[in-house]
């Protein structure tokens, strides 16, 4: 798999990004995102009319059309993770590069989101097993990842929705699931993780995008979100953001990719 990807930490103005998820002819990049230029004029009308930052980071998420189904083992073995971009280069508080390195990836077919992270951490102690079933009892802090998402309506049109979903994953893929920060909210969401006790971990779940407030086959999507990870005493997050992560204005863009159609060879872009 690619351990980067060119957009993770290029901002790129939101009303390009706007302009790739709802209309066509947009130039593909090496990896796959989708990119097209704007008039000022009519970027400065976008960004005022959703109240959103003119900049933010963006990552494209593929969706796999055919193939194998991923199976929901931390293991990242499946032919749809082969080739996909990552997000890279968490930060603290927006500024330096956290001390224990992570790589997030995202992929998604007609149901469901997938999330891969690869946590590293030498002498990593994992939560003990009898944790792992506990749902709604994991908590920021300690060694967690968090994956915050805001897919919005069907029209795509996310920013302008205040409300996400929050989930909380820790070592043993426990999690504590979120809605307009509302704990008794339970989504369809299947987690597993490995622990490596000399370089780190690795989390790979699986969320149904109807239970996200996502429309399945209906493009073109705008969602906005962020992944954030608490290890060694020390938060980060892909987004760059400062202070609190519940900061939905100013969520990472996640677009739309190209279609990938999955075989046990590797990846076909369609499209």
């Amino acid at each position: 798999m690619q351990t980067s990807h060119p957009l993770s930490r290029v901002l790129l103005t939101l009303p390009a990004l706007l302009l790739a998820a709802l209309v066509s002819g947009a130039v593909d990049d090496p990896a796959g995102a989708k990119t097209i230029r704007l008039s000022s004029t009519r970027a400065f009308s976008l960004a005022a009319k959703l109240d959103m930052p003119e900049s933010r980071p963006a990552y494209a998420i593929r969706r796999v059309t055919t193939g194998p189904a991923i199976v929901i083992d931390g293991k990242f073995d499946d032919p749809a993770w082969q080739g996909i971009p990552a997000m890279s280069d968490f930060l603290v508080e927006g500024k330096a590069l956290a001390r224990n390195a992570t790589i997030a990836r995202l992929v998604r077919d007609d149901t469901y989101l997938y999330l891969a992270m690869d946590c590293r951490q030498p002498n990593i102690r994992p939560v003990p097993a009898q944790r792992a079933a506990a749902r709604d009892t994991v908590a920021w802090g300690g060694e967690v990842v968090e994956l915050f998402l805001n897919v919005g309506p069907q029209t795509g049109m996310a920013p302008q929705s205040r409300r996400y979903v929050q989930v909380i994953f820790d070592t043993s893929g426990a999690f504590t699931d979120m809605f307009d920060n509302k704990p008794e909210w339970n989504g369809d969401i299947v987690a597993a993780t490995q622990v490596l006790p000399e370089s780190g971990w690795r989390l790979e779940a699986r969320l149904k995008i109807a239970d996200l407030g996502g429309g399945g086959r209906g493009e073109p999507f705008l969602w906005s979100g962020n992944v954030c990870r608490s290890s060694g005493g020390q938060d980060s997050n892909w987004a760059g953001l400062v202070g609190s992560h519940h900061q939905p204005d100013r969520f990472g863009l996640l677009t739309l990719a190209s279609q990938v159609e999955v075989t046990e060879l590797g990846l076909s872009t369609l499209g």
